[in-house]
């Protein structure tokens, strides 16, 4: 009896082997390309260039004019490769129509990996240009509120 267990047991791994092999083999592997850093210089032929730092976003078109300029980032991640940026107006010259210093502002990101991005800033047909705290700009500027409808193709630089 003790024999007949054995090899009873050993074909039961075997066949148990044999199946999660063919398991592993089968499953395409998942590769993980992204930094889950958005902090960078992120720029594209058209002329965009965004600067995001922990301490500071700026936004600037055709690569050298100054369009934004902003302070105090707070990054929300929602996940690896996408989250939202959110910043606050610094310099009266550099910030959005509408929008006065101190106020804030958010861009949303989305397929990030370690070399490109897609990025889009926080605009609708009749939203805000800015809100007067953090909080307000978290609860704005979101995608089912209808912001973040255009997004452009990026690269690291």
């Amino acid at each position: 009896m003790k024999n007949k267990t054995t090899v009873f047991h050993r074909r039961s791994l075997f066949i148990s082997l044999i199946f999660a092999a063919l398991l592993f083999v089968s499953c395409d592997p998942v590769v993980d390309t992204s930094t889950g850093d958005i902090y960078g210089t992120w720029s594209n032929s058209s002329g965009e260039k965004y600067v995001i730092t922990s301490s500071y976003y700026n936004n600037y078109y055709g690569f050298t004019t100054l369009y934004y300029s902003t302070d105090n980032v707070v990054v929300v991640k929602s996940d690896d490769y996408s989250g939202y940026v959110y910043c606050q107006f610094n310099d009266a010259s550099h910030l959005g129509y509408g929008a006065t210093v101190g106020q804030w502002y958010a861009l949303h990101y989305k397929e990030l990996t370690s070399s490109s991005v897609k990025i889009s800033q926080a605009y609708k047909s009749g939203g805000k240009a800015a809100c007067d705290s953090l909080e307000q700009a978290r609860e704005e500027y979101t995608i089912a509120n209808g912001y973040f409808g255009s997004y452009s193709e990026l690269e690291e630089k």
